[in-house]
């Protein structure tokens, strides 16, 4: 305790201050300087709530002062006990940081630009569903292949397959199958994105895309199919040409004719190829007047000669012999006997048939005859019991239901 007495300053005078008035001397220093790098604090009238500096270093005297009195000769074997450090009221507090989510003090400017944020995400996300909810066009599809998009939800693949189906129809003058798949699919767009046209582009569009078959007319021959044209109308043209070709010198009186000339066999049919595959005039003529090899087996008539029957088929007594090496002696055929032909004939067989009166036997027989290519086929008899007596009578009526 002595020792601490008779302490002496950096000056080398003595000095009586104890070590607790030192301490206190050490936080009114450390005051001092905080407040000179802070400066003054304010309250909300502005006015300093600082203690003055001299009220602060009269507290620090008194206080001194008492300790000392305090330290006498009663207390002089106990220990100084070291007084509690007052809070520095000059420190500068840090604000309290503001939490990073959760609720702010009502008014915050912080709190009205979060609700401003929250405000715009709010707004996107509802624009965003409404785009994706929102399907105001139709996007359509051929073969898989996107053609465009129509802001008309009123399309759909039928309705757009028929109306591109009609369009066809009135273009190419025929009934048109659509071979095409085409699908629709609701989206959302708007009149400003490349993709989206009108009805009418997307109906052109549309129909100039799409594969189609066109109704045609077939001809069937003996129910073979030989050729195939844009129309029934083309078909009987190609036909009519053929048959104005085909000669009747093979008959003796043309007025007997009573069916014919027809190509036997004939029928028209419909299907639906591809454009392509339709044959023109010219084509479908070719193929219906070609011909083919055929072996024949023809029966000698009255009348019939070697060379007559050769010269009906267009070939030379040699060739006819040549298919017949049975026949030794080509001028001595009967009646019946069997000739084999191997000859080119028609594709197409070409029939008429003729009705005449034959009086050789004294009575008036109605004989009905059947050429095909001009070759007779087929002979039958009517009528065989009408009295010498009504020849006459009989002969008329018959030529005029013949003529009919």
């Amino acid at each position: 305790m002595a020792d601490n007495r008779n302490r002496r300053d950096q000056s080398g005078s003595k000095t009586n201050r104890t070590p607790a008035a030192d301490k206190i001397a050490e936080q009114r220093r450390r005051r001092n300087s905080l407040e000179s790098l802070d400066g003054p604090r304010l309250n909300s009238s502005g006015r300093n709530t600082a203690p003055r500096l001299s009220q602060s270093r009269n507290q620090d005297t008194r206080r001194s002062q008492s300790q000392k009195k305090n330290t006498g000769s009663k207390n002089k074997n106990r220990s100084i006990q070291p007084i509690q450090t007052l809070p520095n009221v000059y420190s500068k507090q840090k604000a309290p940081q503001k939490p990073l989510f959760g609720r702010l003090p009502k008014g915050s400017p912080v709190t009205g630009g979060r609700f401003l944020a929250g405000f715009i995400v709010v707004i996107l996300v509802c624009c965003a569903l409404f785009s994706l909810t929102n399907k105001n066009a139709v996007e359509v599809f051929v073969d898989g292949a996107s053609i465009g998009v129509v802001i008309d939800k009123s399309y759909n693949a039928d309705n757009i397959e028929e109306i591109c189906r009609q369009k066809l129809v009135s273009s190419l003058g025929t009934n048109v199958e659509v071979t095409s798949t085409i699908e629709t699919k609701k989206v959302h767009a708007s009149k400003n994105d490349e993709n989206v046209g009108t009805g009418d582009y997307i109906i052109k569009t549309t129909t100039d895309s799409l594969s189609y078959n066109v109704e045609a007319c077939t001809i069937i021959i003996n129910g073979t199919e030989m050729a195939v044209v844009a129309s029934n109308e083309v078909a009987q043209t190609v036909v009519d040409r053929i048959l104005s070709e085909h000669s009747l010198s093979y008959i003796d009186d043309i007025s007997s004719v009573i069916e014919g000339p027809l190509i036997d066999g004939l029928e028209y049919g419909s299907k639906y190829i591809d454009g392509t595959e339709i044959m023109s005039t010219d084509q479908a003529y070719e193929v219906l007047s070609g011909t083919k090899s055929q072996q024949l087996t023809y029966t000698v008539q009255s009348g019939d000669s070697f060379g007559k029957i050769a010269s009906i088929y267009g070939l030379t007594v040699s060739e006819l012999s040549a298919s017949n090496p049975s026949i030794t002696d080509t001028t001595r055929i009967s009646v019946g006997d069997e000739l084999t032909i191997n000859a080119t004939v028609p594709i197409i067989d070409i029939k008429v048939v003729t009705q005449t009166i034959d009086r050789s036997s004294g009575t008036a027989v109605i004989v009905k005859t059947t050429y095909i290519n001009g070759v007779e086929t087929d002979s039958s008899s009517i009528d065989s019991s009408v009295a010498s007596g009504d020849v006459e009578e009989t002969t008329e009526s018959e030529e005029e239901a013949a003529e009919e």
